[in-house]
């Protein structure tokens, strides 16, 4: 019968976490409350299930807490014999049961992505480092130390397991230096120092071979190409703008020739029209006379309007012609807004989809994951199988 656990979670009088394993069968809470007493741990929680595995991005599944315990071959191997990415934040835990899933990793044939997103500390080092992809993100922490444990009994069983633990040291200190290059002297060192590495210091030591995820850049280019794109850009949408505005506010009369005078932005309506403006006929500057159905006639030079003759023989007639004149107008100006306002947005489109096109290409295209909230383990950060000094 396979055997169930709970464990405790407490600090040391130095502030570091640590954990302890306890049998079902042998302690209930008050029991384990009593041993834990006993020995001077104090603020310590009990956790009697483990924290279950939960999906993490596109690709991913997320390891969060103790190995042993949240943390198991059994919950593990299974995601990366189907390809998962693993993502773990433990601070440790049982270290026969590390060595257990680093073995099995190795033998899984696979060399799966596992990323350090939280801690990864103790235990936890191990699977970390059994592969070759392994990640830690910039704002994450990891800590090597000696094994410890409890334990109770003569001077025989204490030097047995000061032996044991003795193996283990070294053990560790072979595989933190083969994964790094750093000799065993200085692993050791750092091993005894019990401090948490940052990133730049992991990076450094080569626990870690990757870059942070911000910092990853997956096609390089030239800032100047970058901002000469930008500038296109920008520079297509004034135009656009500008084109859009000109042709709902510019008033274009026609003579009776069929010419068009385009009096561009200046004016929006006839009765604004008046001696001194500029006006363009088929892109060119105005030059002549230009008569218009109502019979009065404009008179340009070198593009300026210099004199206005009014048809005074008919003038009800040309006032009301006039005034026809301009509703049709009006209604052509509106027909043409809707068309190039339909034009504009198609315009708008394809400004925008080669602006997402930009930013697609220039972008690292790294997703900004959410954390899985874990209620029960809110109080405790950065544990990991520590024995009370």
């Amino acid at each position: 019968m396979e055997k169930k656990y709970f464990i405790a979670k407490f600090e040391n009088e130095n502030g570091i976490p640590g954990s302890y394993f306890f049998n079902s069968e042998t302690y209930d809470k008050e029991k384990a409350a009593k041993f834990l007493q006993n020995r001077q741990i104090k603020n310590f929680f009990f956790f009697f299930e483990p924290i279950a595995p939960t999906p993490f991005g596109d690709n991913g599944m997320m390891f969060k807490g103790e190995i042993g315990f949240d943390i198991t071959t059994e919950n593990l191997i299974p995601e990366i014999i189907a390809g998962k990415d693993i993502y773990i934040d433990s601070p440790g835990g049982n270290l026969f049961e590390g060595w257990k899933i680093y073995d099995a990793i190795k033998l899984s044939g696979k060399e799966p992505r596992i990323v350090g997103l939280g801690t990864v500390a103790s235990a936890a080092t191990l699977p970390f480092l059994a592969t070759v992809n392994n990640e830690l993100t910039e704002n994450s922490r990891f800590l090597i130390h000696n094994p410890s444990t409890f334990e109770a009994g003569d001077d025989g069983a204490m030097f047995k397991t000061a032996e044991i633990l003795k193996d283990e040291k070294i053990k560790l200190a072979n595989l933190y230096s083969n994964v790094s290059g750093q000799p065993v002297e200085t692993i050791l060192s750092l091993m005894k120092d019990e401090k948490f590495l940052n990133y730049t210091e992991a990076l450094n030591l080569k626990f870690t071979k990757m870059k942070p995820i911000k910092e990853t850049i997956t096609d390089p280019v030239n800032i100047d190409d970058q901002k000469k794109e930008v500038n296109g850009i920008l520079t297509g949408l004034k135009n656009l703008f500008k084109k859009f505005t000109n042709v709902i506010t510019n008033l274009i009369v026609q003579d009776v020739n069929g010419s068009e005078i385009d009096f561009g932005d200046q004016i929006e309506t006839a009765d604004q029209i008046t001696l001194g403006l500029s006006a363009t006929v088929n892109g060119s500057p105005a030059d002549g006379e230009y008569t218009l159905p109502n019979g009065t006639i404009y008179i340009f030079g070198n593009g300026i309007l210099t004199e206005i003759k009014l048809n005074e023989n008919d003038q009800n007639a040309a006032l009301l012609e006039e005034n026809t004149n301009l509703q049709t107008e009006n209604f052509k100006l509106k027909n043409e807004i809707e068309s190039v306002k339909a034009a504009f947005e198609v315009e708008i489109k394809a400004v925008k989809d080669q602006f997402d096109t930009f930013k697609n290409r220039f972008s690292n295209n790294q997703p900004d994951p959410i954390m899985p909230v874990d209620p029960v383990d809110t109080e405790i950060d950065f544990k990991f199988n520590r024995k009370k000094k």
